[in-house]
């Protein structure tokens, strides 16, 4: 039964791709696929689907497909060209994970049709979708259908088959690269969040599709947001009711709502996500975690230039689990039945445990300053303090400055991670060493080392980051990267003496203490 009118006919053929592990046999055509009486045409939005054999992808209720239009044209589709045909088995009822996820891209999609072509080029192009039903005596089943680009390759594939190590004779060059591919992810996600909250930013929901330049006419590549079946979307006015006068100085930046298809990654997900409310800020959080991982890719791939891909994302996965709690405060217990996270005390008995994952938070502020900077702050556990997307392209253009950079006393009371300052961590290395030494035990060197370490960290923040964001605050061009949606915030404001005065008297009360 076909739930949309027709207008037009195109035949999709398959196109010549490699064979995929979940290929299907080739004298199976999409009506065998979607299970509907093979004498029946088979109509969506006004297309008819033929031999349409390879699947490029398959995850639980969804299949993606690849065909093309061969003769006549449609509305919106382009002839002659490779198309992706996403198959989503709906489920019995209308709560189903696969019903709701299906809704909720749909309703995004239209409010993403709605933007300028100019404002959604990195975000995934949808040409068509709809509903098939069949019915058979003993059942009936329903069957949607979005008919969408089709890329040359995930951002995940690519990152983890790169084979450009971090090298150590140009450490700025390696982190200039660095900085552009996280720009290139940035983008997407500030494109989408002009509609939605996606809450499921990782890797694998990132693909490369081949693109024309309209002024050059020149082809390139261009990244792209994908999957919008957990997204939230973000209403254009806030009203507030009764409350409004209270939570005037929130914009969109911080609209919360529980998600109502909630498709959360564990790796990535924000610590705002297991309270249920959650807001654009918690893409950033999954942004941060993501340019971590870039990192230390290619560390790995350095140290380990001969491992294979599946030991090489076990070693990240690995890295990525000790290191994300030490930002949030909370630490999972993957061998629990029920794996929650669980709040934990930063003491020594933390930092023993934890000398590997701290040496390599200090070896990043060494190596990649500005990347360090803006991690610090995407990892913040106050969603209101991470920056915007659009903010974080400011920073990375070097038009703005986190707010806390301006202040004197941030080379060694600024945040490191959570609510540790490194005054404080200097105060809890030297504590430990203090007690090495003073008890029967032979002292160790490595936090010897470790002090050292971080030494020389709080100086290079010192020389090349405080002192800068100085230099610019005399010439009077500073500008507030932006943490909230807004005329006039999303291009930064000028920071006045005085802005930065209460900044600093807010970060010595009771409130933001270490």
């Amino acid at each position: 039964m076909l739930l949309f009118p027709f207008a037009y006919c195109v035949n999709l053929f398959i196109c010549y791709f490699p064979p995929a592990k979940h290929a299907l046999m080739d004298d199976k055509s999409v009506a065998e696929i979607l299970g509907i009486n093979l004498d029946e045409q088979i109509l969506l939005a006004g297309y008819s689907f033929n031999n349409i054999h390879l699947t490029i992808g398959f995850y639980y209720i969804i299949t993606v497909y690849v065909a093309f239009a061969k003769n006549g044209k449609a509305d919106g589709i382009p002839e002659k060209q490779c198309l992706a045909v996403k198959e989503i088995r709906l489920g019995s009822g209308s709560e189903s994970i696969s019903n709701k996820g299906f809704r909720n891209s749909i309703k995004v999609i239209k409010m993403i049709e709605k933007l300028d072509e100019t404002k959604r080029r990195h975000l995934l192009k949808i040409y068509d979708y709809g509903l098939i039903e069949s019915r058979t005596k003993r059942r009936r089943s329903k069957r949607a259908l979005i008919i969408m680009e089709k890329g040359t390759e995930g951002f995940d594939e690519r990152l983890y088959n790169d084979e450009n190590p971090i090298s150590d004779n140009d450490k700025d060059k390696s982190e200039q690269q660095l900085l552009q591919m996280t720009r290139q992810l940035v983008v997407p996600i500030e494109e989408m969040h002009q509609v939605a909250m996606h809450l499921d930013v990782k890797p694998h929901n990132f693909l490369y599709v081949p693109a024309v330049v309209v002024e050059s006419g020149e082809s390139k590549e261009l990244l792209k947001l994908i999957d919008f079946d957990g997204a939230e979307p973000i209403p254009g006015k806030i009203r507030w009711g009764l409350w409004r006068k209270r939570l005037a100085h929130y914009k969109r930046a911080d609209y919360r709502r529980v998600p109502k298809n909630p498709l959360y990654s564990p790796l990535y997900s924000s610590p705002e996500s297991y309270r249920r409310k959650c807001s654009s800020k918690a893409d950033m959080w999954s942004m941060g975690v993501i340019i971590y991982e870039i990192i230390f890719v290619r560390m790995v791939k350095k140290e380990f230039p001969d491992a294979n891909e599946e030991t090489l994302r076990l070693a990240i996965a690995k890295k990525l689990f000790d290191i994300v709690p030490v930002y949030s405060g909370k630490s999972t217990n993957l061998k629990a039945k029920w794996p929650k996270p669980k709040r934990f005390v930063y003491d020594l008995r933390w930092l023993i445990s934890s000398v590997k994952t701290v040496k390599s938070i200090l070896r990043i502020w060494l190596n990649f300053p500005r990347l360090a900077v803006l991690i610090t702050n995407l990892l913040d556990v106050m969603p209101q303090r991470r920056m915007t997307a659009a903010g974080v392209l400011e920073y990375l253009a070097g038009k703005c400055y986190p707010t806390e950079l301006f202040r004197t006393d941030y080379a060694r009371d600024g945040t490191i991670f959570n609510k540790i300052s490194f005054n404080k961590l200097s105060d809890m290395i030297n504590e430990q060493q203090k007690r090495q030494c003073n008890s029967e035990e032979k002292c160790t060197e490595k936090w010897v080392k470790m002090g050292k370490m971080l030494a020389e960290v709080v100086k290079k923040r010192q020389k090349g980051i405080v002192n800068k964001s100085q230099e610019m605050l005399d010439n009077g061009d500073i500008k507030e990267c932006a943490t909230r949606h807004g005329e006039g915030e999303k291009k930064g404001k000028v920071i006045s003496h005085s802005l930065i005065s209460q900044n600093k008297t807010k970060t010595r009360s009771a409130k933001f203490k270490h």
